[in-house]
C-alpha cells in the first residue's frame, strides 16, 4: 500500500474524488457530439470494419487485423475512449465515478456468436482498476480483477421498464438490457 505522505488521504476523500471526476472539462472537450464526430469516427469506424470482417470471414481492404482474427486489440489513451462513448452517447459507473478513465482502463467490444442460430450480437463494457486497488498497488488477478460496467445511455438509464425489472431500460421503443 502506497503510504498517505504519497497519496494523502486526508486532503481528499472518496466523494471529494468522485465529485472532481463528474465535473471534468473533458465532459465537453471529448464526449461533445461533435467533437467526437470529429476525432473518434474514423477509430470507431475501423473497429466497425473489424467486426464486419470477422462476421463475414472476407477480407476488408484497410481493416486491422486478419478475418479469421479471435482477438484485435487497439492502444490508445483515454480521450480515446472518452470521444468513442460521446460519439455512442454512453456512459459508465466504474468505483462509484461516472465516465472516469483512470490509468489502465479499457473498453471492451465482444462479438459472440450465436451456435444454434448463427446471429452475431456485440457487447460493450467498461473496465478499470479502483481507487483502492491503485492506491494499494493491488496486483489484479481474475481473484481481483478490475472492476467491469456495462454500459447504458443516460436518456435511457432515466426510464425503468417495470415489466422487465431493474437493469432493463426503453429507449425510442427498443429493449436496453444490460449484462451484468
Amino acid at each position: 500500500m502506497l503510504p498517505t505522505s504519497v497519496v494523502d488521504a486526508s486532503t481528499a476523500s472518496r466523494s471529494d474524488i468522485s465529485d472532481e471526476s463528474a465535473h471534468r472539462s473533458s465532459d465537453f472537450t471529448q464526449r461533445t457530439l461533435e467533437i467526437a464526430k470529429i476525432q473518434a469516427s474514423n477509430l470507431l469506424d475501423q473497429i466497425h470494419r473489424s467486426l464486419e470482417q470477422a462476421v463475414t470471414h472476407q477480407s476488408i481492404q484497410g481493416t486491422l487485423g486478419k478475418p479469421a482474427g479471435r482477438a484485435l486489440f487497439l492502444v490508445g489513451h483515454d480521450t480515446n475512449i472518452s470521444k468513442i462513448a460521446g460519439l455512442l452517447n454512453m456512459t459508465w459507473i466504474v468505483d462509484g465515478r461516472r465516465d472516469d478513465t483512470p490509468p489502465g482502463g479499457a473498453l471492451i467490444i465482444e462479438l459472440w456468436k450465436n451456435r444454434k442460430s448463427e446471429d452475431y450480437s456485440v457487447r460493450l463494457y467498461y473496465t478499470a482498476q479502483t481507487l483502492e486497488q491503485m492506491r494499494s498497488t493491488a496486483t489484479l488477478s481474475p481473484t481481483n480483477p478490475p472492476q467491469r460496467a456495462p454500459f447504458f445511455s443516460l436518456a435511457a438509464a432515466k426510464r425503468i421498464s417495470p415489466a422487465h425489472g431493474q437493469n432493463s431500460r426503453t429507449q425510442s421503443g427498443r429493449q436496453l438490457t444490460q449484462d451484468m
